[in-house]
């Protein structure tokens, strides 16, 4: 652990607003360990939590390039006041992954982009995984399809997270996204009913 118990108790005390919800400082919250994420989690089980500024302004993002993704998720809830807020539960899997981010896997409207190593097809995989990590070894330029794979193979992202972190074309991204299905490297499941049984958190 990051914090100890009682430094943890004072983050939570401190950051709790109206007994409604947890604010966690950004300075705070980029040193939290996986530990001290189910900590807080175990303690304010019943709360909710509102995303870290650098994952709000991931969504600020998306509600420009791709705002049918945004209303998905954000246009049910009542976000005049208080916008991002999450279930505590997932602040270890934030922390786990923080340049993943919030998992956007459960889109009802829309078609999902959530991968994991279990979507991708063994024998025709390890061609990609193989390469990709060898041209990464040698400081070699990936292929987007490449990247992808090599990203997917380390843990769970959809593309939107993917295309933000390495500053991307969204589109081509999806683009990838069903060049690895036409190869039959990746299986691409759309329906959040059919994506679940693949999401460990």
């Amino acid at each position: 652990m990051t914090f100890s118990f009682e430094e943890l108790d004072q983050i939570i005390k401190d950051g709790l607003v109206n007994n409604n919800y947890l604010v966690i400082e950004e300075e705070i919250y980029n040193k939290l360990s996986v530990d001290d994420a189910h900590y807080i989690n175990h303690i304010t089980h019943n709360l909710l939590f509102r995303l870290p500024e650098n994952e709000i302004k991931f969504f600020e993002w998306l509600k420009e390039v791709e705002p049918i993704v945004w209303q998905d998720l954000w246009k049910s809830d009542n976000i005049t006041e208080v916008p991002y807020l999450v279930s505590i539960s997932f602040l270890p899997v934030i922390v786990e992954n923080k340049d993943r981010g919030f998992p956007i896997c459960d889109l009802r409207s829309i078609d999902n982009y959530f991968f994991s190593i279990d979507h991708m097809v063994d024998e025709e995989s390890k061609v990609f995984f193989d390469v990709s990590k060898e041209k990464l070894k040698n400081r070699e330029r990936m292929t987007m399809t490449e990247l992808l794979s090599l990203e997917i193979s380390v843990a769970p992202i959809d593309i939107w997270h993917f295309a933000y972190k390495f500053k991307l074309d969204l589109n081509k991204c999806k683009d990838a996204v069903h060049q690895l299905s036409k190869d039959n490297a990746l299986v691409h499941l759309k329906d959040a009913e059919y994506l679940a049984p693949f999401i460990n958190f």
